[in-house]
């Protein structure tokens, strides 16, 4: 169990190593796109939102899905209150 926790340590370093130079080299290519005019930076503007909110929505999938199956309700009385509801 611990040999493969450490391949899998050192495969998440060796492949994060490649990412960062990557990062250097995607803004190089959009700054020099959008300084002769092009629109390649809005679409990576765009990707980056994109891959920045789905494990914000993949959360509160997982948070509302045990919400739900714990038993709890939120009751309108005044205010949003949370309550636990019997499950049987």
């Amino acid at each position: 169990m611990k040999i493969k926790a450490l391949i899998l340590i050192l495969a998440i370093v060796a492949v994060s190593i490649d990412l960062q130079a990557q990062c250097a080299m995607c803004r190089a290519v959009a700054e020099s796109n959008n300084s002769s005019g092009g629109s390649i930076g809005a679409g990576l503007n765009s990707g980056i939102l994109y891959l920045m909110a789905i494990p914000y929505l993949a959360f509160m999938a997982a948070f509302f899905y045990l919400f739900k199956k714990k038993g709890y309700k939120i009751v309108w009385d005044r205010g949003p209150k949370i309550r636990s509801v019997n499950v049987s």
